[in-house]
């Protein structure tokens, strides 16, 4: 750590500051830059977050190493390049200036959406006798997976592995990666367990126009009834479904709400 004795000064060799408190412009600076630093990590790691990306895949990307990425996310990069940043930047997406317009620490998380349909699901199921456990990392893989909450029910010995999705990108992709993850925790926990999958996505009408739109495959893919799972998670006695199940997380994101997909919502 440097001393004031390291630092430059421009006073005259043994002229003393106006005042002994006062910082010097390279003080300010480096404060400042050490503070925007800490933003726009921030603002990366949310924005890696949504496109569901290791901190591996995205630094490969635009060509920086992993430590890279974690070093600008952890908000210890106020002396990295501007390249460095833009390319984080162009990893994710955007461009530079949009990371700095969103990154006030006044603002909500980016991820606010996703963090109420995690927490009314855990909130809903705790009733029924459900342990949620959100950002649950599926270890041992070359790139870690998360499932967004894993929840379990020690006493039937049941598991839901739980996705919840505010805007569906690519449909196909997001049910093969709820399958992928469900097959995980079955081979890790054994026959005697019992787990099943479950999407939660935000009610906004263009959601809901799109599983509306392809109804047929989602009620394809989630054939249980919504009801049936709403029940399970709410009451210890109402055993899981044998199926996955999709159900909605309103617009507030305080309660779920079943899909009907049968009835075409």
């Amino acid at each position: 750590m440097s001393t004031a004795a390291d630092t430059p000064s421009h006073h005259p060799a043994g002229a003393p500051r106006a005042d002994p408190a006062e910082k010097t412009p390279l003080e300010i600076a480096a404060e400042r830059a050490a503070f925007l630093a800490q933003q726009l990590g921030t603002a990366l790691r949310v924005r890696r977050a949504e496109l569901r990306l290791t901190q591996t895949e995205l630094g490969a990307r635009v060509g920086i190493s992993q430590r890279q990425v974690s070093v600008l996310e952890g908000g210890r990069a106020s002396s990295a390049s501007l390249e460095i940043w833009v390319r984080a930047a162009v990893g994710s997406g955007v461009r530079l200036a949009a990371f700095m317009e969103g990154a006030s620490g006044a603002s909500e998380p980016r991820d606010t959406h996703h963090l109420a349909g995690q927490n009314v699901c855990i909130a809903t199921s705790r009733p029924g006798g459900w342990e949620g456990t959100p950002e649950y990392l599926l270890p041992g893989d070359p790139f870690p997976r998360s499932i967004d909450v894993l929840l379990t029910r020690i006493t039937r010995k049941e598991i839901a592995v739980i996705e919840v999705w505010d805007l569906i990108t690519d449909g196909g992709a997001a049910m093969r990666s709820l399958e992928r993850k469900v097959a995980t925790v079955r081979d890790r926990h054994g026959d005697e367990w019992r787990v099943q999958g479950v999407f939660i996505i935000r009610a906004t009408r263009r959601n809901r126009d799109l599983v509306a739109k392809f109804r047929e495959v989602f009620a394809g893919r989630f054939p249980a009834s919504a009801m049936a799972w709403l029940e399970a998670l709410r009451n210890p006695d109402a055993p899981m479904p044998d199926a996955p199940g999709l159900l909605w997380v309103d617009l507030d994101g305080t309660r779920l709400l079943p899909s009907r997909l049968r009835q075409g919502r």
